[in-house]
């Protein structure tokens, strides 16, 4: 006698895991899973004697603290931004540490902020750099670099860095 309805028992027998799987893989996608915003940690890295405090991006704004970590008192300091924060339209520093620090970056080949004649002790932060008009979607990359001098030397030091966020709504 010939077996009949081997197509019914196949999916009979298999139907039930293809539909558990479809339900896990809905579910998944539901709780946003999938969404490549979330595949990467937020990440704000500064080389040796600095850090990066705080950091935050939204479509139009980009926020990063920087504060001198445990390098000695500070004379001179310079700072220059490029990446997402270079194509923003402005920027500004809040709550400088000294008032030799610019309140507005001036926009040259980077966002620069220019400081002589500072006085930026150690474990203080430097200054709540903003940049505002900008156009960021998911990610919000900027990488920066620092120059230095240590009170009551004469050598320049430079130190570089990065802030890679996610776009926060």
């Amino acid at each position: 006698m010939k077996k009949r309805g081997g197509a019914q028992e196949f999916i009979m027998t298999y139907g039930w895991a293809i539909l558990v799987f479809a339900a896990v893989i809905s579910a998944l996608a539901y709780f946003d899973v999938f969404n490549g915003k979330n595949a990467a940690p937020d990440i704000c890295m500064v080389g040796l004697g600095f850090a990066c405090k705080d950091a935050k991006a939204t479509a139009d704004t980009l926020q990063l603290t920087i504060q001198n970590g445990a390098i000695r008192e500070l004379s001179a300091f310079s700072i220059g931004f490029e990446g997402s924060a270079y194509d923003c339209a402005g920027s500004q520093s809040l709550n400088p540490s000294d008032p030799g620090i610019p309140g507005n970056g001036t926009k040259t080949d980077k966002w620069w902020y220019n400081a002589t004649a500072v006085s930026i002790l150690e474990t203080r932060n430097i200054a709540d750099f903003t940049f505002t008009g900008c156009t960021n979607s998911l990610r919000a990359t900027t990488d920066f670099i620092i120059s230095y001098t240590i009170s009551g030397e004469t050598v320049t030091h430079e130190v570089s860095g990065q802030a890679n966020l996610k776009v926060e709504d």
